[in-house]
């Protein structure tokens, strides 16, 4: 019988012990043939040692299974993080092209199409029937998000740089954090308070609240958006807490409550007095908001991209990650989007970073480690009293 080199300590220990066991194997058949004992009593010696190296057999099978999983679910973190770090700098390459409402509903709306049949196959494996206080929900949900945050979100991309951008909205990870411990009453320990600390601080640097000359409009809305987007993966939580359901359920159904929202918007835009009036005030991007008016050959592909790629197979992967993978390693693609958007940035839209950035950048990379080491050691420990 060959055994395989990579085992754990507890399994080699047991397998020690089976060729101990095989070793002196003869000598019991002889004791227990010397002794005239009953051949059921060495009828379930030998039982015991069969289903002691039937069940190695077994955890062998099953560790390949654990190896193939996270194999794929590394797979779908790659291209989760692709898609979401590509996300400013495909946006900004559409140069205003879109209204950032239609933009929004178009990508949302696509979106939603591609999670659906996940969120389908999701509920008919937990047999759940979703209730009207789900779709309203769904509708808050969705006005939160899509409404709300992404409006905000693709919004400030005409104002600031890309690399910039990805860089302030990815501290929703650490609004989250915050929120949760005030509203779910989650504990942050001392080691997450200083990452945190480190992050924030970094993010000052980038932003620079003593020069904010040309980019002050889209840092703060930016950063509303991501405060924004901190509510809704809160409230998510909230919501999925005593449900069956998960977050693609959530996420897809919100996406389409969102779309619908802003399809009222948007036929509310082109009411003629309203227009008008905001017109008057200087919001014209707010005014007569079109659906596929600006859609032309030419930036048919990079919507797209936006719509498939980074909303719809973005956050499907994503949902993959986290079925795959713990909840702390699915976390990592937020951890790593403020370092791999600046590359995107730099190598596509030739936006350099200053020696004040990569400082500021730095600073939220050494604080998202610390963060992500934090979380994967409290998952482990979770899991550890779990299973005692």
């Amino acid at each position: 019988m060959r055994f395989s080199q990579n085992k754990s300590i507890i399994q080699c220990r047991i397998e020690k012990n089976i060729r101990y066991f095989l070793f002196i194997s003869n000598n019991y058949i002889r004791f227990f043939k010397y002794l005239k004992i009953d051949c059921i009593i060495y009828g379930l010696y030998l039982n015991c040692l069969m289903e002691l190296v039937l069940a190695i057999n077994f955890n062998n099978k099953k560790r390949k299974e654990v190896l193939i999983m996270k194999k794929s679910g590394l797979i779908y973190l790659v291209i989760a993080t692709v898609f979401f770090s590509s996300m400013e700098v495909a946006i900004k390459a559409t140069n205003g092209a879109f209204n950032p409402i239609q933009l929004n509903f178009l990508r949302f709306l696509i979106g939603g199409v591609i999670l659906l049949p996940f969120a389908v196959k999701q509920l008919k494996m937990v047999k759940y029937k979703l209730e009207p206080r789900d779709f309203l929900n769904f509708a808050l949900m969705g006005f939160i998000c899509v409404v709300l945050s992404m409006s905000l979100y693709t919004f400030s991309v005409r104002f600031i740089p890309a690399y910039k951008l990805a860089i302030l909205f990815s501290g929703n990870t650490f609004f989250s954090i915050v929120l949760a411990s005030i509203f779910l009453k989650e504990k942050i320990s001392k080691k997450s308070i200083i990452a945190l600390t480190i992050s924030f601080l970094g993010m000052l640097v980038i932003i620079d609240p003593f020069n904010l000359s040309g980019g002050y409009t889209g840092v703060v809305t930016c950063i509303l958006s991501a405060i924004l987007f901190s509510v809704y993966s809160v409230f998510c939580k909230v919501t999925t807490k005593s449900k069956p359901i998960g977050g693609t359920v959530m996420t897809s159904f919100a996406f389409f409550m969102g779309c619908a929202e802003l399809l009222i918007i948007i036929g509310i835009s082109r009411v003629e007095i309203i227009s008008n009036t905001l017109i008057a005030n200087g919001l014209n991007e707010f005014a007569n908001i079109p659906i596929l008016k600006n859609v032309t050959i030419a930036n048919l592909p990079l919507l797209l991209y936006i719509a498939i790629g980074v909303t719809g197979i973005g956050f499907a992967t994503y949902f993959l990650t986290m079925e795959k993978l713990s909840v702390a390693m699915s976390s990592l693609v937020f951890f790593l989007k403020p370092i791999v958007s600046p590359l995107f940035a730099y190598f596509l839209l030739g936006e350099v970073l200053s020696t004040k950035n990569i400082i500021g950048l730095a600073a939220i990379a050494v604080g998202s480690t610390l963060l992500f080491l934090v979380n994967v050691r409290g998952s482990s420990r979770s899991k550890k009293v779990s299973t005692d």
